[in-house]
């Protein structure tokens, strides 16, 4: 064949595989935007709770005025609320869910990008056809998918990470690591840690990924590269960090009320808290946890979804270290693998709340498609088990509905409050008392002042003592029927 006609040829065969990557992003979005207008205007009890209220917060500038007005999440990092708040407030439905679906979508082709990756060091050309079935396994995440069009921001900064992990596995090539991939890998976790404390341990688990990519029968290019990758992750901390930097000033804790019982602020008990409902309790409940999300489980939800991919894993995981290895294992793969288990096994130890575990649910597909070439060594035979497991997991997942609420397209009030003319032309002092009853407090006089309480005690007799103050606002209890019993009795009394 002439050289001319060979490459026609690999044109006209880069241009097919460009034509089916697109195909395939065109219809993940068009199921997306479908699933998402089917389920109904989001109403979960986080956006409820602080996701509106903390845009608004952050939007009108009322860091001097308000305390605590959304409880404990009032401290959370409000800045990606703020897109929340907008998407809601100026938008109708569905405009507003595809809106929020679209920052969400950004982890499809993070998720087809890295898989091509792995599709060649696992002995494939990139031509992204035999990755397909690991795509698709990967998107079958319930938890992803739950969030969907929803306020949850788990997923909105679930591709940072994502693109992250492919910024480093891409980044090694021809026995070089790409020290610009490194940088951009790290600025982004480091984003992300800032906009989500809860990702900080997949920076940790990316460290862990440059450690392995760097390693040179030496510790000199890992420490180089670690202290590249650290240095990144605290530039992209950076954006976000004013945040903490205000925690610290004003509350003496630049995670407050996180890890107090380090940072010793007055207002909050000296304890590391975490949510116990979350933990597990032995290794053996673990792994009753992997047998039970096959089938459903809430051991680490709210409400129960269904996984088989976990179970999936925790077979194939013995059978690939038994057998004999159809494939050798690139540094690659390795540093893959790695990020993989050390991320898994931080939020196991750390949180054990599932949707904190979203950026490695996307890439669970990737996961068991090493493990089953590792044990396969016919391609189509691998395929065929990568279409059978496929098959299996979306047969048995089982999404999560977080709340949603049927409603008209175009209409652009998502909660239904009908508020009395006299609150919304009068300002005043509001004591808010239970959640989730911050979605309120917008559609209040923009003058208003907000005090949560039943927080902690150091917080509540910082705002009664406020509360003492000359001012010209009229006092009002904002307060859910079921939860005015919290209402402190000094304050009945005051």
């Amino acid at each position: 064949m002439k050289p001319a006609k060979i490459a026609i040829t690999e044109i006209v065969r880069k241009h097919r595989e460009r034509i089916y990557e697109i195909s395939f992003y065109f219809l993940c979005l068009l199921i997306s935007a479908l699933f998402v207008y089917l389920r109904g205007q989001d109403r979960n009890w986080d956006l409820l709770s602080y996701h509106y209220y903390q845009g608004y917060f952050l939007l009108n500038g009322r860091i001097a005025t308000d305390l605590a007005a959304a409880n404990l999440q009032s401290f959370l990092n409000p800045i990606i609320n703020l897109f929340s708040y907008l998407s809601l407030k100026h938008l109708p439905f569905p405009v507003s869910a595809w809106f929020i679906l679209a920052i969400q979508f950004t982890s499809v082709p993070a998720v087809v990008l890295l898989a091509k990756e792995i599709e060649t060091s696992l002995g494939y050309s990139k031509t992204f056809i035999p990755a397909i079935p690991a795509v698709v396994l990967s998107l079958l995440s319930p938890m992803w998918g739950s969030e969907l069009g929803t306020t949850f921001f788990s997923s909105w900064t679930a591709p940072l990470i994502l693109w992250s992990v492919y910024f480093l596995y891409s980044a090694y090539q021809a026995h070089d690591l790409s020290k610009s991939r490194i940088v951009l890998a790290g600025v982004l976790f480091g984003l992300a840690a800032g906009l989500k404390l809860t990702n900080a341990p997949f920076a940790v688990s990316g460290l862990l990924m440059v450690a392995v990519l760097q390693y040179r029968n030496d510790w000199q290019n890992v420490v180089s590269g670690g202290v590249c990758f650290l240095a990144a992750c605290g530039v992209g901390f950076a954006f976000t960090g004013w945040w903490n930097w205000h925690l610290w000033m004003a509350w003496g804790n630049p995670l407050f009320p996180f890890y107090n019982k380090i940072f010793k602020s007055e207002y909050f008990d000296l304890i590391n808290w975490r949510d116990m409902r979350w933990y597990f309790a032995s290794v053996q409940d673990f792994f009753l946890f992997i047998v039970h999300s096959f089938f459903g489980t809430n051991k680490t939800s709210e409400v129960a979804f269904a996984d088989a991919r976990y179970l999936f894993v925790f077979l194939l995981i013995p059978a690939a270290l038994l057998s004999r290895p159809a494939i050798i294992l690139s540094r690659q793969l390795m540093a893959f693998i790695v990020f993989m288990a050390s991320g898994c096994l931080l939020w196991l130890l750390m949180f054990a709340y599932q949707r904190y575990l979203i950026p490695l649910e996307l890439l669970l597909g990737l996961m068991i498609w090493i493990l089953v070439a590792r044990i396969v060594e016919n391609f189509r035979l691998r395929t065929a088990v990568m279409i059978g497991v496929t098959l299996c997991a979306a047969w048995m997942l089982k999404v999560p509905d977080w709340g949603h609420a049927r409603t008209s397209p175009g209409k652009k009030n998502p909660f239904s409050i009908e508020m009395d003319s006299r609150f919304s032309a009068t300002p005043g002092r509001y004591i808010v008392v239970g959640v989730p009853i911050s979605y309120v407090l917008p559609s209040l006089h923009p003058d208003s002042a907000f005090y949560g309480v039943g927080f902690t005690t150091q917080l509540d007799d910082l705002i009664f003592s406020n509360r003492a103050e000359p001012t010209s606002l009229l006092l009002r209890i904002l307060a859910i029927d079921r939860e005015a019993f919290l209402i402190p009795k000094k304050q009945k009394t005051a």
